[in-house]
């Protein structure tokens, strides 16, 4: 892979742990401080995103192609998120690195498809 495509793979990854992360605090709101609850609730809305985690690592179109719909169901989680008065931010947030990563997934999967192409 080119210089970009390694960056563009580069943000996209960093992007991915955001959302994990975003999501994490949004667990953490939901209940109060860090206990057993917190956890299960924030497994439970990552274990779709950990189905990707290898495929992106190991650079796969199809992965970043499936991902891509995924991160939708996400992006309107934030959007729902948003219109809670106190998780207007939490809601903003995650609603932007799910926009920043669609935007980032749909380029790996143009360079992909330059790269494969004849």
């Amino acid at each position: 892979m080119n210089k970009p495509a390694v960056q563009l793979k580069t943000l996209v990854l960093y992007l991915f742990y955001s959302l994990i992360g975003v999501l994490f605090l949004n667990s953490l709101s939901l209940t109060v401080g860090l206990n057993p609850a917190t956890l299960l609730i924030w497994l439970l809305q990552i274990m779709p995103l950990m189905l990707f985690l290898t495929g992106l690592h190991r650079s796969r179109v199809r992965t970043y192609q499936w991902l891509s719909f995924v991160v939708l169901i996400y992006f309107v989680h934030g959007v729902l998120t948003a219109f809670t008065p106190e998780k207007l931010l939490l809601g903003l947030l995650e609603v932007s690195v799910c926009c920043l990563l669609f935007a980032g997934l749909i380029a790996l999967i143009r360079k992909g498809r330059q790269v494969t192409s004849p």
